[in-house]
């Protein structure tokens, strides 16, 4: 994909191109979890990880719009080894019948390897317009954050399940907190890539054994669809 003529950079064994594509309308989302990125001071940060997002019109003549990952201003964090941005990806348009705006076409990249502080891989999950460059309308989910419930916890690789419907986005958390696994349903209010200054809304948590949901099993949140 990297080496197509609407694509910038070059492919390299081991990127991951295409590992997860999301589509809505004429907008893709491409990441390459397993891409490799210079830093700026010359560092080769391994799998850190990265979002290549198109249009692709009526004609099939793909434009590129940009290349996304952690080392660029207006995209929150850091780029760390095993980062693997770009994991998931979930192409969304809040208001399908009308013409998409930076806040209405939004795009969320998994990244499960991302530490938090000093835990390692506690995973998160970005929120950010599908149109233009990630700048101020750029968010982050991670346990505590944003309404997310509990703290982050080690391994738990948060964004390597998610999903998004007009109202919510949707968060997979099979390997924890809850030892059986569990699922949040995150208003799009929460975040500023879509309602900057809007106060958090209550989180929804879905796991077994609460509100009809049997006991037992584990990995629940594994799959969001």
């Amino acid at each position: 994909m990297a080496d197509c003529s609407a694509a910038s950079g070059g492919l390299e064994a081991g990127d991951k191109v295409g590992w997860s594509v999301s589509a809505d309308a004429n907008n893709i989302a491409i990441g390459a979890p397993g891409e490799d990125i210079d830093k700026a001071a010359g560092t080769d940060v391994k799998n850190a990880g990265s979002v290549t997002t198109f249009k692709v019109p009526a004609s099939g003549a793909w434009t590129q719009y940009q290349v996304i990952h952690q080392d660029q201003p207006g995209v929150i964090g850091g780029i760390e080894t095993g980062d693997r941005f770009g994991e998931t990806v979930q192409a969304v348009n809040l208001s399908p019948r009308t013409a998409p705006t930076w806040q209405t076409l939004q795009l969320l990249v998994g990244v499960p390897g991302e530490s938090q502080g000093s835990v390692t891989a506690a995973g998160a999950v970005q929120t950010m317009t599908l149109l233009g460059a990630p700048g101020p309308h750029n968010d982050v989910l991670y346990a505590g954050h944003n309404g997310v419930p509990g703290t982050p916890g080690a391994d738990q690789h948060m964004g390597r399940a998610i999903g998004a419907s007009p109202t919510h986005i949707y968060v997979g958390m099979p390997t924890g907190p809850n030892a059986q696994g569990a699922a949040y349903a995150v208003p799009w209010q929460n975040v500023t890539s879509y309602d900057a200054g809007g106060a958090d809304q209550p989180v929804t948590v879905y796991q077994p054994g609460k509100d009809g949901i049997p006991s037992g099993g584990k990995a629940f949140g594994a799959v969001i669809r």
